[in-house]
């Protein structure tokens, strides 16, 4: 994938590229990564879901393996990936290429609730 901000015409800082990419670069790594054995958490499918103009500082994704890690991303951005085998939902969707949590009733809802700032 090539972004369409050349470097030279860009401030020092200027995330407008890295913005553009992010859900891109996200739904390539994670599905490269886990293939299909993975799901955004609840907040992170909000962020999702909602459409919001403003890039996640940090999303989580939850995997069926792997362990856990935290990938440092541009901007201040980050990818916390976590094995949670058991709270991956049966029901996913799939939204700018990423899989997210589908239904967001119950407690995923409450969870949204309390994390989302």
């Amino acid at each position: 994938m090539r972004l369409s901000a050349e470097p030279a015409s860009r401030e020092p800082g200027d995330s407008t590229a890295w913005d553009a990419a992010f859900w891109d670069f996200l739904s390539v790594y994670l599905e490269e990564r886990f293939g299909a054995d993975y799901c955004l958490s609840a907040a992170s499918s909000m962020d999702v879901h909602t459409g919001p103009n403003v890039i996640p500082r940090q999303v989580i994704a939850l995997t069926a393996q792997g362990g856990k890690m935290v990938l440092g991303l541009p901007h201040d951005t980050s990818v916390l990936v976590y094995q949670d085998a058991k709270n991956i939902p049966r029901a996913v969707e799939t939204i700018r290429g990423v899989r997210w949590t589908g239904k967001l009733g119950g407690a995923a809802a409450k969870y949204h609730i309390v994390s989302v700032s």
